[in-house]
């Protein structure tokens, strides 16, 4: 166990060349459409844990595809999810650390969806939100709530 952080360092087998992508066929249409015929290193480790329901922890290279791997993970569950309508809260949180990057993952994730053609709703929290819109983009309430830490802290 790491030191007082409750979580295991476990050796992954190093990854094969071909992933066979086992995820919802409507996200099949994502990595051709987005001109990715091959998944990177880090997608073909990170993708079947995430599918697995495992924790990951990764470190890669600015465009390595560390997003995209943990988004088309996302999907998929929620796609399989997709029966859950009643729900009172976001079925999903991403939170990053920086304003421009929770702006970058939220345009990733509204791509895929677009691509994928399914409906979900995704909100962006920003500190500049008014509490009439932040009212209205809570209502339904939205499937993914992208947001800093900082501004999920002043929004609620």
């Amino acid at each position: 166990m790491g030191r007082g952080f409750g979580y295991q360092i476990v050796s992954v087998p190093r990854p094969s060349k071909s992933l066979v992508w086992t995820l919802d066929p409507r996200l099949i249409r994502a990595p051709t459409k987005k001109s990715i015929d091959n998944p990177t290193p880090i997608q073909r480790v990170a993708i079947p844990l995430i599918l697995e329901g495992k924790d990951v922890v990764a470190r890669a290279k600015t465009g390595s595809g560390k997003t995209f791997a943990y988004v088309l993970s996302l999907l998929h569950k929620l796609f399989s999810d997709s029966g859950l309508k009643n729900k009172l809260a976001p079925a999903a949180f991403v939170l990053v650390p920086t304003q421009e990057l929770c702006q970058q993952v939220y345009l990733e994730i509204l791509s895929l969806i677009e691509l994928c053609r399914v409906q979900l709703k995704i909100i962006q929290l920003t500190s500049t939100m008014s509490s009439a819109d932040l009212k209205t983009a809570m209502a339904g309430p939205p499937d993914i709530l992208v947001s800093t830490p900082a501004c999920l802290q002043l929004c609620f």
